[in-house]
Formats: C-alpha cells, structure tokens, sequence
C-alpha cells in the first residue's frame, strides 16, 4: 500500500521506512584485544526517511586490555550534519569503573557508524569516555536519533 502525503504524485509518495536489528560493538582506542560480551548485547533501529533511531544494550564479560577512549560501534547507517552540532543520545551505565562518576552522553561521531560517549560535568566540561570508566562487568544501554544521507 502506497502513502501519499500532499498529493498524489510520486514525488509525494512516503516509501522510506525500514526497521531492523544491527550487531552492537565496543572499541578503546580503536581495539578490541580480549574484550567480550555476556550473553546480553542487543540492538534495533527504525529508519523514517533520513532520520534514524538506534537503541542498543550490552553488558561486558571482560573489557580486554585495550585502553584508550570508547566507541560504540556498528551503527547501521552513517550520520551525516551540516554546521557545528551534534546529534546526541542518552545513556544509562551499570557497573563503572573508577573513571564513571560524571554523566554520559552519547555524541554522534561526524559522517561515520560510530558513536563517542562524552562524559559532562557541572564544570562546563566534558571529555570522551575511556576504558577506565568501564569494569569487567559494566551494563551500558543507550538511544539517540540522527540524520543519515541514505
């Protein structure tokens, strides 16, 4: 069934909506030497025109050795902005590490599948996330929406 919004021409027929699954990852500094999942690490996304939401949650067995700063990884569609602003999410995390105790925020890295977890204080500051803020056992769960060009 085809939707038409403003008229009846195919330039005014809605047929962008798509909704899936995506396979969540997790990076420090780029790698991912011994780090693992429990049996929880989940992700969905629905896509409405250019406009994408993505959830995702996981919980680690083991954060490996990497260190350095964190990327969600795995996005199912790049992100793309035009001028200085960011599309941002919200997190919730379980389990810190000792580096944990300021709030997250998910900022959607520019034109890529990955997102930066900033961390904001009541400072006015904030700096990317790094494998310290993350245990072993760490539960991280988040959503945000962004553009796609796709």
């Amino acid at each position: 069934m085809a939707v038409f919004v403003g008229g009846t021409g195919s330039a005014n027929q809605f047929d962008d909506y798509e909704e899936g699954s995506w396979t969540v990852g997790v990076a420090f500094g780029g790698g991912t030497t011994g780090l693992t999942f429990t049996g929880y690490r989940a992700a969905t996304y629905v896509k409405v025109g250019r406009l994408v939401t993505a959830k995702f949650g996981f919980q680690l067995s083991s954060k490996g050795s990497s260190t350095g700063t964190i990327r969600i990884t795995g996005l199912p569609f790049s992100g793309t902005h035009a001028g200085y602003y960011h599309d941002a999410g919200a997190t919730i995390m379980i389990n810190g590490g000792t580096d944990s105790s300021s709030g997250h925020a998910l900022i959607f890295n520019t034109d890529s599948d990955k997102l930066a977890v900033r961390q904001g204080g009541f400072s006015n500051s904030n700096v990317d996330a790094s494998n310290t803020a993350f245990n072993n056992n760490t539960g991280f769960f988040g959503t945000i929406t962004y553009n796609t060009a796709a």
